[in-house]
C-alpha cells in the first residue's frame, strides 16, 4: 500500500498548492497537456521556468545595482518573469510582479528592492513545492503505480473533497482504472485494493 500513502500525499500537496494560492488553472492545463506520448511535459516546463527564473532574477538584481537605474529595463524583466509565472500559473509570484511593476514604473528603487526580495521568496518557495511535488509522482511510479494523465487532479480540486466520492483516475495503484473515494476518515484509497 506503499502507492496508496504516495498518492496520498500527492493529493494533499496539490489541494494545498491551490488552496495557498501557490498555484492557478493554469498549472491544471499544463497537466491536462501531458499525456502517454509526452509524459513528462510538466517536468519539463517546469525546469524551464526555474532556469529562467533564476537568470531573469539575476538580471533584475543587477539591474537594481546600477546607478543609475534603467527602469524601464527593470520593467521589462518584471514583465517577462510575470509572464513565464502565468504560463504555469505561479499565482502569488504572479501578484508580487504587478506591484513590482508599479514601483518600476514610479521609479522607486527602495520599492523595486523590497519587490525583488518578496518574488525570490515566492519563487523559491514555489520552485521547492513543484519540485516536491514532481518527485512525489515519479516515487509513485518507482512504487508500481501508473501515471494516467492530468485530468483527475482537476477533476479532484472541483470536487468537494470532504467526505466525497471524487472520480480519481490519475494514479492506479493495481495497474487499472479505478475511482478513488473520500472515506470518513479523509484518507484516499484504491476502492479495488483497499
Amino acid at each position: 500500500m506503499e502507492v496508496v500513502r504516495l498518492q496520498q500525499q500527492l493529493i494533499e500537496l496539490t489541494n494545498s498548492l491551490f488552496q495557498e494560492g501557490f498555484l492557478d488553472d493554469q498549472f491544471t492545463q499544463l497537466q491536462m497537456l501531458q499525456d502517454a506520448s509526452n509524459p513528462d511535459f510538466v517536468q519539463e516546463v517546469v525546469n524551464l521556468f526555474a532556469e529562467d527564473s533564476e537568470r531573469i532574477l539575476a538580471e533584475l538584481t543587477k539591474a537594481l545595482e546600477i546607478e543609475p537605474v534603467d527602469y524601464k529595463k527593470v520593467d521589462a524583466y518584471v514583465h517577462q518573469f510575470k509572464g513565464s509565472s502565468s504560463s504555469i500559473g505561479a499565482q502569488r509570484i504572479k501578484a508580487v510582479c504587478v506591484d513590482f511593476r508599479a514601483y518600476a514604473e514610479a521609479e522607486n528603487r527602495e520599492g523595486c528592492r523590497q519587490a525583488l526580495q518578496q518574488i525570490k521568496q515566492e519563487f523559491f518557495l514555489v520552485k521547492n513545492k513543484l519540485e516536491a511535488l514532481l518527485q512525489l509522482e515519479q516515487q509513485i511510479l518507482a512504487a508500481g503505480g501508473r501515471k494516467k494523465g492530468g485530468d483527475g487532479l482537476q477533476k479532484l480540486q472541483q470536487a468537494d473533497v470532504a467526505n466525497t466520492a471524487v472520480p480519481f483516475n490519475l494514479w492506479a495503484c493495481c495497474q487499472q482504472d479505478v475511482s478513488w473515494e473520500r472515506a470518513a476518515t479523509n484518507a484516499n484509497f484504491c476502492s479495488s485494493c483497499a
